[in-house]
């Protein structure tokens, strides 16, 4: 539920995004194991979970901090963009959608590492020296 117009308070998004980041941080590790290909050795799903709160710990703190910025700006935004446009005037269904959509693409490209990029001809692969020579035609 959005707040009453002109009372968003910046710090209540950042905390309640960074309590979500700490209840999903287990879920999504175990997203990215899944997605990596690798499996959790453990025959119990005790054993299973205990991958999921244990270490490696590298990059926990990175992830988090993402988690909850990202959260926090969507969600801030939106509410804020939202009272901003009714203010103006425009219906509901638009100062809805339109603050919501606007902002988290802008938070998805932001988090989005670089595209990759078309290789250029010094970069082109080599053939391996490995294989046999061509054949003449």
């Amino acid at each position: 539920m959005a707040p009453a117009a002109g009372s968003s308070d910046l710090f209540s998004y950042l905390t309640g995004a960074g309590l979500a980041a700490v209840v999903n941080f287990p879920l999504w590790k175990a997203a990215a194991i899944g997605q990596s290909g690798f499996y959790t050795k453990g025959s119990t799903v005790w054993q299973q979970l205990r991958v999921l709160f244990g270490p490696p710990y590298k990059g926990v703190a990175a992830t988090m901090f993402g988690m909850t910025w990202a959260r926090a700006a969507i969600f801030y935004c939106a509410d804020t963009g939202k009272q901003k446009m009714l203010a103006l005037g425009v219906n509901n269904q638009t100062a809805t959608s339109v603050p919501a959509v606007a902002i988290s693409t802008l938070v998805q490209a932001r988090r989005l590492p670089d595209a990759p990029r078309p290789p250029s001809r010094a970069a082109t692969p080599v053939p391996c020296t490995d294989a046999p020579p061509a054949a003449p035609a």
